[in-house]
């Protein structure tokens, strides 16, 4: 899933308070958690393999993770991740998605996140 859909799914489904049930697979769902944060894409059940017996179209090597995202606490989930980071390099890497994420946004998509822009820049 690429940011810009992110973004857009967002936008639209911000205002509704509806949760969004997405599967990953691995490797892409721990690059999302490294990028996000885990708190904004948190686990929701048990990895399970996407195969089928005697299905050509699946693979036992696919793993898949269900995971959850809330639209209207995204932003604030993923500056928790911001300040929450193991490293400065994550931090770092969380705050970049977090200003992509935010680009063009109006102020009240993020209360809080508009703090961790204006002041969390200068710990990270």
């Amino acid at each position: 899933m690429s940011y810009s859909l992110i973004r857009e799914v967002l936008r639209l489904y911000h205002r509704t308070g509806e949760k969004l049930i997405i599967t990953f697979a691995m490797p892409a769902y721990a690059k999302m958690v490294m990028n996000f944060g885990r708190f904004a894409m948190p686990q929701v059940g048990e990895p399970f393999y996407a195969h089928r017996n005697n299905d050509p179209r699946t693979s036992n090597d696919l793993l898949l993770v269900p995971s959850i995202v809330e639209p209207s606490n995204f932003l604030e989930n993923i500056s928790r991740g911001v300040v929450t980071a193991d490293d400065g390099p994550t931090a770092r890497r969380r705050f970049a998605t977090l200003c992509y994420m935010t680009d063009g946004l109006d102020d009240y998509f993020m209360p809080l996140t508009r703090q961790v822009l204006s002041e969390g820049i200068q710990d990270i």
